[in-house]
């Protein structure tokens, strides 16, 4: 390869291709900061976020804003290629499917109505269901040895979830009401790919928590910041 520039220029490519050409093993560190803020705040740092590549001004400014907090912050490092990810859940046991059970009995007469036809068991289970935080992320380094194409999985349960009972009505003898519960999750789930320098932070994703008396009646909203860092692996400090 034979390049003609400035001596200045000359020692510019020479450090590029020598970084690449050295044999110096990356890891790639994925944080994220899962933040809540007024609505009002978080809708401003999309809009001023939108165009640009890092945003790292804007999660500086979000810092020093009334009503912004971090809820919480999750950590997890791999080498390019390789998926990565940490969690902090925990198993809970809700109602699950729910079946019919008709016996062995054969000789059952014609039936008119739904109501008429009932099983003579109506049986449930319980499976097993985990709820908390998971981030999961599939990092690329590019050739350069500093951008990075990541997809990420984020998953955050923002409330407990709610066991409902049955549906009220009455039976009026034309359909089969299921005595059983049913269970609603108050869950955030964010999937997207984007492309990274070292060192940048991102906005990802907003949501509305809802569901809960502590969300339905407040001006509160939720995101997800990421930043990438690109760690060389050696035995010296570099």
């Amino acid at each position: 390869m034979v390049i003609r520039n400035t001596p200045e220029q000359i020692a510019l490519v020479e450090a590029y291709v020598m970084s690449i050409v050295s044999g110096v093993e990356r890891s790639i560190g994925v944080t994220a900061h899962l933040v809540q803020a007024p609505v009002s705040l978080l809708r401003e740092a999309t809009k001023n976020t939108r165009a640009l590549a890092d945003h790292r001004n804007e999660w500086e400014r979000l810092q020093g804003e009334d009503g912004f907090s971090i809820l919480s912050t999750s950590w997890v490092e791999g080498r390019s290629g390789q998926r990565a990810k940490v969690e902090a859940r925990k198993d809970i046991q809700i109602p699950g499917s729910a079946y019919f059970d008709y016996g062995l009995n054969t000789t059952r007469p014609e039936k008119k109505t739904v109501a008429d036809r009932a099983p003579d068991y109506l049986t449930g289970d319980l499976v097993s269901e985990s709820i908390g935080t998971s981030l999961e992320v599939d990092p690329v380094l590019g050739a350069d040895g500093d951008t990075v194409d990541i997809v990420i999985t984020f998953e955050y349960d923002y409330a407990p979830p709610v066991i409902a009972g049955p549906p009220e009505g009455a039976d009026d003898g034309n359909k089969l009401v299921l005595d059983g519960p049913t269970t609603r999750f108050h869950r955030a789930n964010v999937l997207t790919s984007t492309t990274m320098r070292s060192g940048m932070i991102r906005l990802v994703g907003t949501w509305n928590p809802e569901g809960t008396p502590e969300f339905d009646n407040a001006d509160i909203a939720q995101a997800l910041f990421i930043k990438v860092d690109v760690v060389p692996v050696s035995e010296e400090e570099l």
